[in-house]
């Protein structure tokens, strides 16, 4: 996967760049989670909506977590905020192994954000900089 961020403000070009790979990356996780899930069902339980009215939840096929199984699998993020921690070993495994997103750089975009609070500046907050802000 293509970098998301970059060290110099991005031109257009870069900025369409970084748009296609990031639909390369969704239409994969939805092409492989499709795959996973055939013809099986599928429960969710809402756990509650985030402040923009977005249900979180929790969704399972059969005794298998599905954001256990992204995240696992590098096709998605554990976002502590709402998971508390629940897929924190996943994402290891999966950053370990070079899956998914962890086959190159990557700096999850609330860390950036937050650094750039901070008072960091974008290439020190970016995955260029080698670790995590």
């Amino acid at each position: 996967m293509a970098s998301e961020l970059f060290r110099r403000r991005p031109s257009e070009r870069h900025k369409k760049i970084r748009r296609r790979a990031r639909n390369l990356v969704s239409r994969r996780a939805a092409n492989e989670l499709d795959g996973f899930i055939e013809r099986s069902v599928l429960s969710c339980v809402k756990v509650l909506l985030d402040p923009y009215g977005r249900t979180v939840a929790i969704c399972t096929v059969g005794d298998t977590d599905l954001g256990e199984w992204l995240v696992g699998h590098g096709l998605a993020l554990d976002w502590p905020h709402y998971s508390h921690g629940r897929y924190g070993a996943a994402q290891a495994g999966a950053e370990h192994a070079g899956r998914g997103i962890w086959a190159g750089n990557y700096v999850a975009s609330w860390l950036y954000r937050a650094c750039i609070r901070a008072g960091g500046r974008p290439g020190g907050c970016s995955d260029d900089a080698g670790e995590d802000p």
